[in-house]
């Protein structure tokens, strides 16, 4: 099976069995596969969550990052996540609340040792 369906049926999984959710700010628990909440405000600041983003683990590894929204960059560097090991970054929109922090996490992958191209 390719990488990309195993982590499309990861992610989809992941949406039905929500049981396996980390709470945001600790080391993701970790099996096969975990979707770990990041975030899940909105653009409202005083709702005392990190706007929306959220970590998908497989096999110990953080693979893909969906959102990053404003906060979601202080939450992956506290999930224990790196950088270098995600594979593809996805945004569902382009909203503020979605995309804010995204610069802040591409700018933090110039002082990664390992280089590669995100998807």
């Amino acid at each position: 099976m390719k990488p990309f369906l195993k982590l499309f049926l990861c992610f989809s999984l992941s949406l039905w069995i929500m049981t396996e959710t980390a709470v945001a700010g600790e080391t993701c628990v970790l099996t096969d596969y975990t979707l770990q909440l990041l975030g899940s405000g909105g653009p409202i600041s005083d709702d005392k969550r990190s706007s929306s983003g959220a970590l998908i683990w497989w096999h110990n590894q953080p693979q893909i990052l969906i959102d990053a929204g404003g906060g979601v960059f202080l939450r992956f560097g506290q999930s224990g996540a790196h950088l270098e090991d995600v594979e593809l970054i996805a945004l569902t929109h382009f909203h503020t609340d979605h995309v804010s922090d995204l610069p802040a996490l591409l700018k933090n992958s110039y002082f990664l040792i390992k280089k590669k191209q995100l998807r």
